[in-house]
């Protein structure tokens, strides 16, 4: 379930104005449960935000210049596996 970010702020507040009681501050902060606002106090110590991470999109061998690159790296060393081509070459 993803939230805004002041959503998170004021669940990170209230559990500290809680003393990190999870439950209390699920009760005080009645639309959350005790584990949201675990898993959001988590995020904040171990990462120091708390927005969400965004995923990057993997480049597709579709485009023709995608097509040539892979091609001339196995030119080069017919031996490399699929996994080192693509990280070589940054397509999935």
């Amino acid at each position: 379930m993803k939230f805004f970010k002041e959503e998170m702020v004021d669940m990170i507040f209230i559990l500290g104005e809680c003393d990190r009681n999870s439950l209390l501050a699920s009760r005080v902060y009645a639309h959350h449960d005790a584990r949201c606002l675990e898993k959001h106090s988590i995020r904040l110590i171990e990462i120091g935000n708390i927005a969400y991470k965004k995923h990057e999109k993997l480049k597709t061998a579709t485009a023709e210049e995608n097509q040539l690159s892979v091609l001339l790296t196995v030119t080069e060393d017919p031996y490399k596996s699929q996994r080192e081509i693509s990280q070589l070459t940054d397509i999935s």
